[in-house]
């Protein structure tokens, strides 16, 4: 994601490390513009997270950080700077900037999942994605994202209710709470399994367009390696196919990007810990009949439909 991200221009991405290999790989990258903040800086900054830690899961506490590790950001930007939340599943084909031009003077930037009809129920867990939100260093934008650390801080949870859903469906309230939201509506920002089946994909001169639009990012939501070789894009889940088009044009240079960098991270942390020197696609042996019954369904199920990707040495299928 920060790769493909300053490929378009100088960036500066804070990563919150929630453990400690994740800080081993990034000292050992040495990436620059990457600045890592390890989970004792931040609690540091906002004492009250360890108490949080013990009132929900680990999953629900991770989504519970969103706010609180965005405002520590905030606070060390000027004043009318853009600080953005991205979630580390994105991969930038072009730069963000006609989102931040969208925003002109708003403080606050969001984005609709713009579910197909297919899918619409699926808004019980939030109008907006949390995965890219804009807060410009300004009072609104303050006073938003404060609303947002105090709301996740009493309730976080990985279960959708009438008018909240882990740190994501608070979002749903900001029109109506704060002046300066924008809704941000270029048809190639946060492109995703949930929304592509809307969308005609093509290229023209080495640009990837989505309804003609440029492809200015794509959440690689619930990507799942099922075996070295063999990936589920879980498109089927959204009502969509993986077209050629997508698989070739979106999946494929991800993908490329993304085994690169895994071989590069072998390489370079076969000097630290076991663990930390094998491929993040292995898994343990020890797996049960029931669960490995329910795979090779899920694994049926998805190549028939088309929705698998296949790595054979550098090329992607």
């Amino acid at each position: 994601m920060h790769r493909s991200l300053r490929a378009t221009g100088p960036v500066t991405t804070f990563v919150l490390c929630l453990d400690q290999l994740c800080v081993e790989m990034l000292r050992v990258l040495q990436e620059p513009g990457l600045e890592p903040v390890t989970m004792e800086q931040l609690e540091r900054w906002a004492p009250e997270l360890p108490a949080l830690r013990n009132t929900r899961s680990l999953i629900e506490f991770y989504f519970t950080l969103t706010p609180f590790f965005t405002q520590y950001v905030l606070e060390k930007a000027a004043d009318g700077e853009l600080v953005t939340y991205i979630d580390s599943d994105l991969y930038f084909f072009a730069g963000p900037d006609p989102v931040f031009d969208e925003m002109r003077d708003s403080s606050i930037g969001i984005i609709r999942h713009k579910f197909p009809p297919e899918c619409r129920d699926r808004e019980a867990f939030g109008r907006y994605n949390v995965g890219f939100v804009v807060f410009r260093q300004d009072p609104e934008g303050r006073r938003c994202l404060q609303w947002w650390r105090d709301r996740c801080a009493e309730w976080c949870y990985d279960r959708p209710e009438p008018d909240r859903f882990a740190d994501q469906k608070y979002l749903d309230r900001w029109p109506a709470l704060f002046q300066g939201v924008r809704e941000i509506e270029h048809k190639g920002a946060n492109v995703a399994p949930w929304n592509i089946a809307n969308y005609s994909v093509t290229a023209q001169n080495g640009t990837v367009h989505i309804d003609g639009a440029d492809l200015l990012f794509f959440h690689f939501h619930a990507l799942k390696q099922l075996s070295t070789f063999v990936l589920d894009t879980r498109l089927r889940h959204y009502a969509a196919t993986l077209v050629p088009a997508v698989r070739h044009l979106i999946y494929a240079p991800y993908l490329q990007a993304l085994f690169a960098t895994q071989r590069e991270l072998d390489i370079k942390l076969a000097d630290l810990s076991e663990n930390a020197a094998k491929p993040l696609s292995r898994e343990g042996s020890r797996v049960g009949v029931r669960e490995r019954v329910r795979r090779a369904r899920d694994f049926l199920a998805g190549a028939q439909r088309g929705d698998y990707v296949y790595v054979l040495g550098s090329r992607i299928v």
